[in-house]
């Protein structure tokens, strides 16, 4: 039976045009209406879909996006996110394909499976190695909660990479990441524009969850809004949108002639939302981007793309005046931002905590910057999330991830090399970029201590060990397995 394409519009826009009146109207049930239309949703997409592993990451993608960080289910705390649940259960979903013979997954050599594997074994030392010594409760429930977590974006990265077996789903999972970051960006566009944290206080009268902590309001600088939307801070924000963009031009590009407008709108919404947080760590992302975009663009499109920034500068200040001033008075009184002297002193103070622990860290997430803050003075924070694998996972650790970091590039990379497609070889320079963007953002933010830049990565890295196999197997002319073969694992008797 064929199936009706669904509405992009109505995907995109519907929630968020019902979910604003009401709640500006204050209607009595509106938390658990939306509650309600949320599930049934998803319970809509997951029928209406073919079960195979786009399923569950798109399920993942959209908890990713729409519910904040904060909220967990029930009492299980901050571990039980949804989006940590949905991860684990596809780490599992991986493990039973591995040992049932009749549902095989792709085997062989594959470079990020090993780059996850050694980023991996660089948490569970890092976490015996916290045991190893004296260790208070709040640093033990921080370091078990670590430990959930890498299993949960391991587990979504590893699924990805060795359970899309064609490009078509391949594609799908990315345009949907694509179109739900687009959701994001309207969000924080209403924020900027309003002022309003509506969502807010939805997601706290959800049904069956609880708070982790308490979102942080509204920050201002220079006198205009940061925004944030469904993110932990700005800077994640930021980060999140810089590092799709790519993905989002390269599907505008490739889009068919029906469906170029809803694509380039979200190309628009995610650069319209992005200078909105005020965060160097998008801009910057955005930079590197649009840089290794611009390296695989013939003449006419770059051309074309530099026309492009230039108009929409134009029309970003005219349309809010002192914005771009603002933006670019972040770069030239760097030297002068507290936040900024406030990491130099923050990085001044972190020379101990590294020695305590050399080779293998004081534990994943053990780092609690509250515990090592002297009463009355400001939190401290690394905002470097570099330094903090240093602290956390040791030289070992911070050398595993600069390696898994490097195999995410060259994986890329070497898809774009071995590709004869124009589409796949853009799609991989998209990667690329998007891999320099994480690269950059783990340098100025902890980016590890926020749940959604940590879930766009690990599915960026899905995407391209998927991206890398397939490309692999269309060279060599080797039969590729139809989706069917990764089908949910049914119990038998």
């Amino acid at each position: 039976m064929r199936r009706r394409p669904s509405s992009l519009a109505l995907q995109l826009l519907g929630p968020i045009a019902l979910v604003g009146p009401l709640v500006l109207a204050g209607h009595k049930g509106i938390y658990l209406v939306i509650g309600l239309l949320s599930c049934a949703l998803v319970a809509v997409l997951f029928a209406l879909s073919r079960r195979d592993v786009t399923t569950i990451v798109s399920i993942y993608i959209v908890l990713l996006i729409v519910l904040p960080s904060y909220l967990s289910i029930g009492d299980l705390g901050a571990a039980g996110t949804p989006t940590t649940i949905v991860g684990m259960a596809a780490l599992a979903w991986w493990l039973v394909s591995k040992i049932q013979p009749d549902r095989p997954i792709a085997t062989g050599r594959q470079p990020i499976r090993i780059g996850l594997y050694i980023f991996s074994a660089s948490i569970a030392l890092s976490f015996a190695s916290a045991f190893s010594r004296q260790i208070p409760e709040v640093e033990i429930s921080a370091a078990n909660r670590g430990v959930l977590e890498v299993l949960g974006l391991v587990g979504i990265a590893v699924l990805m990479a060795d359970g899309i077996n064609t490009r078509e789903r391949l594609d799908v999972v990315a345009r949907r990441l694509v179109y739900w970051v687009a959701v994001l960006s309207t969000l924080g566009i209403v924020q900027f524009l309003t002022g309003s944290s509506f969502f807010e206080n939805l997601f706290t009268r959800l049904p069956g969850f609880s708070t982790a902590y308490i979102a942080p309001p509204i920050t201002t600088r220079a006198g205009l809004r940061r925004v944030q939307a469904t993110s932990g801070s700005p800077i994640e924000f930021g980060l999140v949108l810089a590092c799709v963009l790519p993905l989002a031009v390269h599907y505008a590009k490739q889009a068919p002639v029906g469906k170029r407008g809803r694509r380039w709108l979200c190309v628009f919404l995610i650069a319209v939302a992005l200078p909105m947080s005020l965060a160097r760590t998008g801009f910057v992302g955005a930079a590197i981007a649009f840089v290794v975009m611009f390296v695989g663009w013939n003449a006419r499109e770059r051309i074309v793309a530099i026309g492009a920034v230039a108009m929409f500068a134009l029309a970003l200040r005219a349309a809010k005046p002192g914005l771009v001033g603002t933006i670019i008075s972040l770069f030239t009184n760097a030297g002068t931002d507290p936040s900024v002297l406030h990491r130099e002193e923050d990085l001044a103070r972190a020379g101990f905590l590294v020695r305590q622990s050399l080779f293998f860290g004081r534990g994943f997430r053990t780092f609690i910057p509250s515990e090592f803050t002297p009463h009355g003075q400001p939190i401290a924070s690394l905002d470097n999330q570099y330094l903090g694998s240093l602290i956390e996972t040791g030289i070992f650790g911070l050398a595993c991830l600069i390696l898994l970091l490097l195999i995410w590039l060259f994986t890329a990379l070497g898809a774009r090399r071995r590709s004869r497609d124009p589409a796949v070889r853009e799609l991989a320079l998209g990667l690329a970029g998007s891999s320099l963007v994480i690269a950059f953002g783990l340098y100025v933010f902890d980016a590890f201590s926020f749940d959604q830049v940590s879930g766009v990565m690990f599915i960026l890295l899905g995407m391209t060990g998927a991206l890398w196999r397939l490309v692999q197997q269309e060279e060599s002319c080797a039969p590729i397995e139809t989706a069917s073969s990764m089908a949910v694992p049914r119990a038998t008797t």
